[in-house]
């Protein structure tokens, strides 16, 4: 019986079972990959390819294969090995019938790593071994929001293309603005997409920190991602529209771009029209990723769509761009939305409490009511 309750506060919370064990099970296997290159320099010019094969169970989903591939890139932005992304092959195709996106189920993950190198010297994995060894924790939870989207990817039987448009625009539109940076990431941290997998990687922290019910409070407030939809429902618009003033020179710079810097009476007038064009960029993206995505047939590129198709990209032109004649009216719309979410994912991650093993086992009853405090009597009932 405690066995079907668990595994239900495990559904019901969206942490599917044994997830925390494959994801520590990958990490020991990339861990040992990296400590067999040795004394190796790394080359950031190639990709590092390695085959983890074995039996993997995460609920219900059974696979075989996890493909692990290495990726490097040197730049001046960085002083040390940092890792930039982790990101999971994930196949689909549009079905011509229901317009959805159909994944290509197999017994397989493939997953790729990304790491910035500093480009003043050459990196030895040794070193890399010492980064992965030092960041396991994070690494570790990292690999279990990846194989979490990979079993949302086996349970789903489809992904809508308006949902895949919309989560690929968002990291593809940058204006290099630190403020609309931040905000475009929290809508990205805060995205379906996203939401989904956020408790699988909280709990593998947890599970990995040995986290006790005593400890929960403190360690929930501590971790970053409860902190991160914190900050995220603490946004406000007018201090947001406020920081972007400190920003003017590259705000002055993009709109040189489109001959339009001496256009504004005041500074404020000039962050709003870029947070216009902001809106613009996202929006034509959005709809630029959705028409590739609904592109299935050689002569729809030249020619358009027709019937069901046109429809559906109307609907979706019509829907992303209903700000276009107020497009501050976006950001208070996101504004509202991400709150929602925040505040509904803050809840829930609070809900992983209810995972937490109690782990005491009382060997001598006697002698532990005899140094365990008195229970205090009450006379009256208080619940």
């Amino acid at each position: 019986m405690m066995k079907l309750q668990k595994k239900f506060i495990n559904e019901v919370l969206g942490v599917p079972s044994n997830i925390e064990n494959v994801s520590k099970r990958l990490f020991n296997f990339f861990s040992k990959k990296i400590e067999e290159e040795g004394q190796n320099i790394i080359d950031p010019d190639e990709n590092y390819e390695f085959e983890f094969q074995g039996r993997f169970k995460i609920a219900d989903f059974n696979f075989n294969t996890i493909n692990l591939n290495l990726g490097f890139i040197e730049t001046e932005k960085v002083d040390e090995i940092t890792i930039i992304n982790m990101a999971l092959g994930i196949q689909a195709r549009m079905d011509p019938t229901s317009l959805k996106l159909i994944s290509r189920k197999t017994k397989g993950i493939n997953l790729s790593v990304r790491f910035a190198l500093p480009i003043s010297k050459q990196t030895k994995f040794s070193e890399l071994l010492d980064f992965v060894q030092i960041e396991e924790l994070e690494l570790q939870s990292s690999f279990s929001h990846e194989l979490m989207h990979a079993f949302e990817d086996y349970k789903k039987p489809y992904e809508t293309p308006e949902g895949r448009a919309k989560y690929s625009a968002l990291q593809n539109v940058s204006f290099g603005i630190p403020p609309l940076n931040e905000f475009v990431y929290y809508l990205y941290f805060a995205s379906a997409t996203e939401n989904t997998v956020r408790p699988s990687e909280v709990n593998s922290i947890m599970k990995k920190g040995d986290i006790r019910k005593d400890m929960f409070v403190d360690f929930l407030l501590s971790n970053r991602v409860y902190k991160m939809y914190k900050e995220i429902n603490n946004f406000s618009l007018n201090n947001f529209r406020n920081e972007m003033l400190n920003y003017m020179p590259r705000i002055n710079e993009i709109l040189s771009m489109s001959n339009e810097q001496d256009n504004f009476e005041n500074d404020i007038d000039k962050v709003d029209r870029i947070l216009e064009l902001y809106y613009i960029n996202l929006s034509n993206k959005m709809i630029e990723q959705y028409k590739n995505l609904l592109t299935t047939d050689f002569h729809e590129m030249f020619i358009g769509f027709s019937g069901d198709k046109q429809k559906l990209y109307n609907d979706f032109i019509n829907e992303t761009q209903r700000f276009k004649n107020n497009p501050l009216k976006f950001f208070e719309y996101q504004e509202k939305k991400i709150r929602n979410v925040s505040n509904y994912m803050l809840k829930k991650l609070s809900k992983l409490y209810a995972l937490i093993e109690d782990k005491k086992s009382i060997k001598n009853w006697d002698l532990h009511t005899k140094i365990n405090k008195k229970t205090q009597i009450e006379s009256k009932y208080r619940y």
